[in-house]
């Protein structure tokens, strides 16, 4: 197929091969799910004909929006991607950057990548304000911050009836580093404990299992369980509260938004969390995670604050919904004129 310029039309580049619309709502990668797919629906209600792309030359959008570059997956993609950002570049598309995580600053393939396109881009996206300081440090101006959704119905919140308290994780597997690390601090722990996890990381790994099996004692079980939309649902009306261990002081996650601490609020669940920047407009409404404060949860020395839980429920339906979010991407196109 020749590539041609497309007025009037919008590709989202992004680590899917053959991606519709469709597989993006339903991607178990929040940055699509959450990112791309709410903002293509958007475009596309607004008259922009919208394409996902993987790198392939048949196109030469109007605006090109980068999505979140993964070069495990395919070690060809870096060039694939260089080569066609370089392409739109010159045949006058604009640039537009999403940036959820802090790898500009990696000395590695990644870094390589975002330190190349963010040169070549005419806006940048960002998913909290400490990811907008980060690109400011750049002296890369021409931001707009775009928080995650929330992509779930607001559960109330209520005491659960289990004899052995349930804690429920959740996350990429970007993040179950820390989650695991969290995990392996209950080697000396004595109360009964529960974790669902739930990840993209399905079936997981026999080595991690393993390990787990051989330092955490008896009664610290932990239950691996296949992300999707209903299994979160589930997991979390069982579930008496929910830890977000984020890697706070890793300097590409600490500027993560602050979706998965609204979930699990969204949710009805108590919340034991790292206090990253992007929660700190929420702090009266978690508590922050350490050993101390995770046995007092689940000995139960302390009653949840479910009143608090409604309180954030009420906060997150004013500004989060995928309505308001989806408002700020068409914002985005419209400041693109101005790039």
């Amino acid at each position: 197929m020749s590539t041609s310029y497309q007025s009037n039309s919008i590709a989202w580049l992004i680590p899917i091969p053959h991606c519709t619309l469709d597989a993006a709502l339903k991607s178990n990668l929040a940055s699509v799910r959450l990112r791309v797919a709410i903002s293509a629906e958007k475009f596309i209600d607004k008259g922009y004909k919208v394409d996902f792309c993987d790198g392939e030359k048949n196109i030469i959008p109007e605006i090109l929006f980068i999505g979140k570059f993964n070069h495990s997956t395919d070690e060809a993609r870096f060039n694939r991607w260089s080569n066609y950002i370089n392409l739109c570049k010159e045949n006058g598309t604009k640039i537009i950057i999403d940036y959820t995580d802090n790898h500009a600053y990696a000395d590695n393939v990644m870094g390589d990548f975002y330190k190349k396109s963010l040169h070549l881009s005419d806006m940048i996206i960002c998913s909290s304000n400490k990811l907008a300081g980060y690109i400011q440090a750049l002296r890369y101006k021409n931001h707009q911050i775009i928080e995650d959704p929330i992509e779930y119905r607001f559960i109330k919140p209520i005491k659960k009836e289990n004899k052995m308290k349930r804690a429920l994780w959740f996350g990429h597997a970007s993040n179950l580093g820390y989650f695991l690390d969290f995990i392996l601090k209950l080697k000396k722990y004595t109360l009964p404990i529960e974790f669902i996890a739930l990840t993209n990381v399905y079936p997981m790994d026999e080595e991690v299992i393993r390990k787990l099996n051989s330092i955490l004692p008896e009664n610290v079980n932990v239950n691996f369980v296949k992300w999707s939309h209903q299994n979160m649902i589930d997991g979390a009306s069982i579930s008496d509260f929910c830890i977000i261990p984020t890697g706070i002081n890793d300097s590409k996650k600490n500027g993560a938004s602050s979706n998965r601490l609204l979930t699990a609020l969204t949710l009805g669940l108590p919340v034991l969390a790292d206090p990253l920047d992007s929660y700190l407009e929420f702090e009266k409404y978690f508590t922050k995670l350490n050993l101390e404060n995770f046995a007092n949860f689940n000995d139960g020395n302390i009653e949840y604050n479910f009143n608090n839980i409604r309180l954030a429920q009420s906060l997150i339906m004013a500004k989060y919904t995928r309505e308001a979010i989806a408002n700020k991407w068409n914002d985005s196109i419209i400041l693109k004129n101005n790039c």
